[in-house]
């Protein structure tokens, strides 16, 4: 869990970078199935369920390691940490039947100590294509932040504005940044209002304070969601935030909002159907661009912007 970091060589050290799935199904529906049975999938990859909001369209989850979302024909669960995310993916597809996946994406960001993870991400395709076909990719360059994204290779067309828009941040700074990565419990408004998960009608938020650090947040509205992990550690502070929002509508801005309070050394921008018009160049530099039209119908698109006016630091002693 984001509170459980171990030791490190000299500090210590928890793996943020996150594995993500998320699958739509037809022929069954995925909220009958109960909590029950959410549960045991979570079991599968070494997480915990810890808490739980639901509305008349979605259930969601907040996990030991990251989250878990559940409609009546699609589902998205997020881990971290030395997770094996697979497990949960391969009981799946086992349990729902191969012929009922309309679409599956499975991602994965490269982690900052990939020795710690009980796989690698060639080891999980490896496994999946044992039981469906799929295409996959590497979205950014080898020596840098990049991406894998694994696709069911069958032909899907998805909804009208089913997007998604994923902002990850290494290495935050400024007061904003501070009271995000040092405040508990008792900064619980002031962090939620920095994130946007400010009280506002139709939006549910449910969020957990790890010790002896460590934030996570779901918020959901309607049928879309939010999504925030926090992993404070000062010398590897990372941020992800996640949404299904629609960022280029009704919350144009929130994305580069959140950039400029959180005052990220680097960032990734990875989205799906998302067509953001919205700059980050103020202050940063576009380091690298990718994008794909997937062969299952999304549009898929990588950024990693990089900061240009922060200075020397000191070497991390060992």
């Amino acid at each position: 869990m984001k509170g459980k970091a171990r030791r490190y060589d000299a500090f210590v050290f928890f793996e943020g970078s996150e594995k993500k799935v998320e699958m739509v199904v037809s022929g069954v529906n995925l909220r009958g199935l109960g909590k029950a049975y959410w549960e045991d999938v979570v079991r599968q990859c070494r997480a915990e369920m810890i808490s739980s909001i639901s509305n008349d369209h979605v259930d969601a989850y907040l996990l030991s390691e990251s989250s878990l979302f559940v409609w009546g024909d699609r589902m998205v669960m997020i881990t971290c940490g030395a997770t094996v995310l697979m497990q949960s993916i391969l009981k799946l597809v086992e349990d729902l039947g191969r012929e009922r996946m309309d679409s599956l994406i499975f991602q994965r960001k490269n982690e900052y100590d990939q020795s710690k993870q009980k796989s690698s991400f060639l080891e999980d395709v490896r496994l999946l294509r044992e039981m469906v076909p799929g295409k996959a990719h590497r979205f950014g360059r080898l020596d840098g932040h990049h991406h894998f994204i694994f696709n069911l290779d069958r032909p899907y067309r998805p909804a009208f504005k089913d997007m998604t828009s994923e902002l990850l941040m290494y290495h935050v700074e400024g007061e904003a940044a501070q009271t995000l990565c040092h405040g508990g419990r008792e900064k619980g408004e002031e962090i939620r209002a920095l994130l946007g998960l400010e009280k506002r009608e139709g939006l549910m938020v449910d969020d957990h304070f790890f010790k002896p650090c460590g934030y996570s947040a779901n918020a959901i509205e309607g049928p879309r969601y939010i999504t925030v992990h926090v992993t404070p550690q000062e010398d590897y502070s990372y941020v992800s935030y996640e949404t299904s929002l629609d960022v280029e509508g009704g919350y144009r801005g929130l994305l580069g909002g959140l950039v400029r309070s959180l005052r990220p050394d680097s960032f990734d921008l990875v989205t799906f159907d998302a067509d953001l018009k919205e700059g980050f160049e103020d202050g940063y530099f576009k380091w690298d661009h990718v994008k794909e039209n997937l062969s299952c119908g999304y549009k898929t698109e990588f950024f990693h912007y990089v900061s240009v006016c922060y200075d020397p630091r000191a070497p991390q002693a060992l």
